[in-house]
């Protein structure tokens, strides 16, 4: 059989899924649900910087640090009639983030985002959520979710491979 491949790494290959639950307790494989069809999805990691410069700076060379790391993942997903798991799940997303009772009136959700290479798991907090309801397109919703306090942190693992 022929080899068709690209050779290049396309957000097909990537999932996002979530769970809802408090930071103090990670979530087992199995209690992630599949968010749906992603139009898109974004994955930004970003350290905040700090400026010591003083006028002791060899070659008043402005200095800079890094403090703490941002981590975001935000996404755009299409609401399939078809997709029965995927609408469910989006609808009980956006319950939780207008009502998020199960976890202390906060929107929080745990991500695992899995590529070829890693799989990143995060306790994070949602911080939007929108529907787009254009006449004559298709439905999205997107969401934004960053970083929360969690005991874990961000959990970065190698993706196993899978023959």
């Amino acid at each position: 059989m022929a080899d068709c491949a690209t050779g290049y790494a396309v957000g097909l290959d990537y999932t996002l899924e979530y769970a809802i639950g408090c930071g103090d307790v990670k979530p087992d494989s199995g209690d992630y649900l599949p968010i749906g069809g992603f139009t898109s999805k974004e994955q930004t990691l970003q350290y905040d910087e700090a400026d010591p410069t003083s006028d002791l700076a060899v070659g008043n060379i402005k200095e800079t640090i890094t403090t703490y790391l941002n981590y975001e993942l935000s996404g755009d997903v299409s609401a399939r009639t078809a997709d029965e798991v995927g609408r469910v799940n989006q609808i009980a997303l956006l319950k939780h983030f207008i009502n998020p009772t199960l976890t202390g009136g906060k929107p929080y959700i745990w991500t695992r985002l899995t590529g070829p290479e890693l799989t990143y798991e995060c306790f994070m907090i949602m911080t939007e959520f929108s529907n787009s309801m254009p006449t004559g397109d298709v439905v999205t919703r997107a969401f934004t979710a960053k970083a929360a306090s969690s005991p874990f942190g961000l959990i970065v693992t190698d993706t196993p491979v899978v023959p």
